[in-house]
């Protein structure tokens, strides 16, 4: 199953996906839900909490992309799981559709400018 939550930003939407973004109902919300919203300046989709992607999952990423392109909307991923991120490598459609950092990584990054701003901080004493 997968539940979609949208919110509206300043310059475009956010689809907030949460479950499994598979064939059949699933994929169908979110073409449905996510081409309802391609005059958009940006349409951010938040796979954060997509627990597995399929072949159909894919192409409706793929087929929103070329529609997005086609209206001048900007498609952004955002927060892919590991695994969601390796099958965007592996059928490149990451070379097409933006992605951002994982949560993970945004995460290990926040702790290593902390430590490293502690590390500056102990060392300006």
């Amino acid at each position: 199953m997968l539940n979609v939550n949208i919110r509206n930003l300043e310059d475009g939407v956010l689809l907030r996906c949460s479950g499994r973004l598979v064939a059949g109902e699933e994929v169908s919300l979110l073409r449905t839900t996510a081409s309802a919203y391609l005059d958009a300046k940006n349409l951010i989709l938040d796979l954060a909490c997509v627990s597995a992607i399929d072949g159909a999952g894919l192409g409706v990423l793929a087929a929103l992309q070329g529609g997005a392109r086609s209206t001048g909307c900007r498609i952004q991923i955002q927060h892919p799981t590991a695994r969601v991120r390796e099958l965007l490598e592996l059928t490149n459609l990451d070379t097409v559709i933006e992605i951002s950092p994982s949560r993970e990584f945004s995460e290990i990054c926040e702790v290593l400018r902390t430590r490293q701003a502690q590390a500056m901080a102990s060392c300006a004493r």
